[in-house]
């Protein structure tokens, strides 16, 4: 059984197990680049459809799989949804927040995107196109057990806050500006992961070496490739060629001569290929600095 019939045969034995008072139903849900989580929604049957949380299924269809039946599974799912009902104090103090437009104003920031893989996706986003990728907007926060959530942001939104789409995207491009955006040597990057030394930013960037470019918090970060004034600064008077590590981070090379465009297309496939997750994943072809004509191009 795939585990879209598991779900909906799991939404329908858990609102038969729940009752009248309650309305469950199925929901995909676009993480990106295609990649699809299968969740269900339970909620009062007076309660606002807009404030429902998501429950993920997974578990509970590797446990059928391993042998568990779906009445099994569902009670289990039950019991998660109760548990996850102790944390709606926190959970509403999230929605409470997403409505005060001075909260958002001050927590809202541009990130890439694939555009090609994201289309169905970006089709209910506040979204910009930038080459080949999409610019979205998310806002940070954090979830009922503190650890970092975001939510991605949708044109309806928008229109709740009263807030145009220009002034919204000024807002975020000006909190990009103050994320934290630091260069690093990739050694150092490597010794941090080694031995928890702090890596140290550097002012410029020379031939021969790779650095690594993000932000504060390493999420997201790919974003700092919309800030083309501190790739400039960087630049030193070079080319410099922009790999897609990920979308939370970049490479910057110096067009020294040595690097061909074809190899460095070639690493990032391999590196996407083996070493980042699907959801993670920007493009699968570098960009270039052109610092005389101060401008960011495919190299594709």
């Amino acid at each position: 059984m795939e585990q879209k019939e598991f779900n909906q045969m799991m939404a329908a034995e858990i609102a038969r197990k729940l009752g009248d008072a309650y309305i469950v139903e199925y929901k995909d849900v676009a993480k990106g680049n295609g990649f699809i989580r299968h969740g269900i929604t339970i909620r009062n049957s007076g309660t606002d459809s807009g404030t429902m949380p998501i429950l993920y299924s997974e578990n509970e269809y590797k446990e059928y799989l391993e042998g568990s039946t779906i009445c099994e599974c569902a009670d289990r799912f039950i019991q998660k949804y109760e548990e996850s009902r102790v944390n709606d104090n926190v959970a509403g103090s999230m929605r409470d927040k997403l409505l005060d437009w001075l909260f958002v104003r001050k927590n809202v920031y541009p990130a890439l995107i694939s555009a090609h893989e994201n289309q169905e996706m970006l089709s209910d986003l506040l979204h910009k196109s930038f080459m080949d990728l999409a610019v979205i907007y998310v806002i940070r926060m954090k979830d009922p057990d503190g650890n970092p959530a975001t939510v991605k942001v949708t044109p309806g939104m928008l229109k709740f806050w009263g807030v145009e789409a220009e002034e919204f995207c000024e807002a975020a491009m000006e909190n990009l500006a103050k994320d934290g955006y630091k260069i690093l040597g990739q050694m150092d990057v490597i010794c941090h992961f080694v031995d928890r030394r702090e890596p140290t930013p550097v002012e410029s960037i020379v031939p021969g070496s790779m650095y690594v470019y993000t932000n504060g918090t390493a999420f997201y970060g790919a974003a700092g490739m919309l800030l083309k004034d501190r790739i400039r600064q960087v630049a030193d008077s070079r080319n410099v060629f922009i790999l897609p590590s990920s979308i939370h981070e970049t490479l910057l090379i110096v067009d020294d001569g040595f690097f061909d465009q074809k190899y460095l297309d070639d690493m990032v496939k391999a590196v996407n290929r083996d070493a980042v997750a699907v959801t993670d994943r920007l493009s699968d072809h570098a960009y270039y600095y052109d610092y005389e004509d101060d401008e960011i191009r495919m190299c594709a």
